[in-house]
């Protein structure tokens, strides 16, 4: 186990840890397939992501608009 902190919590008698499964529901499911559709969808016709995360940088709408630049 790379966590320390959770290792230690684990250890204590007077600690329960839970897992998070919010992400169960039929709704988050339904906006989870909906979201990758689209993504799938966009990547697949070279259109860009709404939601794509800029590991580089951090500024999305400047990468955004670097990338339409030099593609289109």
């Amino acid at each position: 186990m790379g966590d320390d902190t959770l290792a230690r919590l684990i250890t204590m008698p007077n600690v329960i840890v839970t897992s998070h499964q919010a992400f169960l529901t039929e709704e988050a499911l339904n906006n989870i397939a909906e979201t990758t559709f689209n993504n799938i969808c966009a990547f697949s016709s070279d259109d860009i992501l709404e939601n794509e995360l800029c590991y580089r940088c951090g500024n999305l709408d400047s990468c955004k608009k670097q990338r339409k630049e030099r593609c289109f």
